[in-house]
């Protein structure tokens, strides 16, 4: 992986929505999250816009509604992470 992955806690909850279960539409997204988080659409929708210019989400206009999955794996983003954590901790 040359380029990290920036992801803020918000996307990460996105990420993890999509990691249970792709694709899934922005509505489930929202659904999934609405409990812990009460985002609307609007947010959810200005959240995966933000991921896909990351290009951590890929989006599927070919069908109706539009579909969203993971271009990043979790353990990738864990692997990651971790070296990120150990280096600020031992430098």
């Amino acid at each position: 992986m040359n380029t990290p992955i920036q992801l803020s806690d918000a996307e990460f909850k996105i990420m993890q929505v999509l990691w249970e279960h792709s694709p899934q539409t922005m509505a489930q997204i929202t659904q999934a999250l609405y409990h812990e988080t009460a985002w609307t659409k609007n947010t959810v929708i200005t959240l995966l816009k933000r991921m896909i210019a990351k290009n951590t989400v890929s989006v599927d206009e070919t069908v109706y509604p539009k579909t969203y999955m993971p271009l990043v794996e979790r353990k990738a983003l864990a692997r990651q992470e971790t070296k990120s954590l150990l280096g600020r901790l031992f430098k």
